[in-house]
């Protein structure tokens, strides 16, 4: 399912955007283990798409 949202175009699409390093950031965990918590930190930064 990955691979099917995160093509180019959906890379392409957001280009300029956010800040300049090419590495996405990716947030995987287990239910309960902060993940959530720390996407929303993240998200609040103004270099941060999400």
């Amino acid at each position: 399912r990955s691979r099917q949202v995160f093509t180019r175009e959906f890379f392409a699409r957001r280009a300029g955007l956010g800040y300049a390093a090419q590495d996405p950031i990716f947030i995987v965990g287990l239910p309960r283990s902060g993940s959530t918590l720390l996407e929303q930190i993240l998200a609040s930064h103004p270099l941060v798409e999400g």
